[in-house]
């Protein structure tokens, strides 16, 4: 191995090495912004939601969590109003209610959810503070 090589492997290392931490960093920040009803509504989400709704993608069954949340941030730039209307929705599924009118004519619309009113506004208020996409 000439020195060349050996200076461009342990280059290579340190450089992953630091990439690494660096994502370990991230991590640990993103974690330690989540509160323990963070935990506890993501938690709801993952039992009640994502057999349908995938955090990132479409599913032969629903539009993805992360189209959702987009939706509705769109219209809805206040947390109340963000909860307060996918709360209505989930609890009276409607193309009336719906931000997403083509996605009850693709799939149909979803079930009611039988989840108590402090479960349904914890989820909407973690989607409204977490995108999806950040689901770990």
């Amino acid at each position: 191995m000439t020195i060349k090589t050996f200076i461009f492997l342990l280059a290579t290392i340190a450089i992953s090495a630091c990439m690494q931490a660096e994502q370990q960093q991230a991590q640990t920040a993103v974690a330690a912004e989540w509160s323990a009803d963070d935990e506890r509504a993501l938690g709801l989400l993952k039992s009640n939601c994502t057999s349908c709704h995938h955090p990132n993608r479409e599913t032969v069954m629903a539009p993805s969590l992360h189209a959702i949340r987009l939706q509705y941030l769109d219209a809805y730039k206040s947390e109340g109003e963000f909860v307060n209307r996918l709360v209505g929705f989930v609890k009276n599924p409607s193309k009336d209610l719906s931000m997403m009118p083509g996605a009850i004519d693709k799939y149909g619309a979803m079930p009611r959810q039988a989840l108590p009113d402090a479960d349904l506004q914890a989820i909407a208020s973690f989607m409204f503070r977490h995108d999806p996409l950040s689901i770990r």
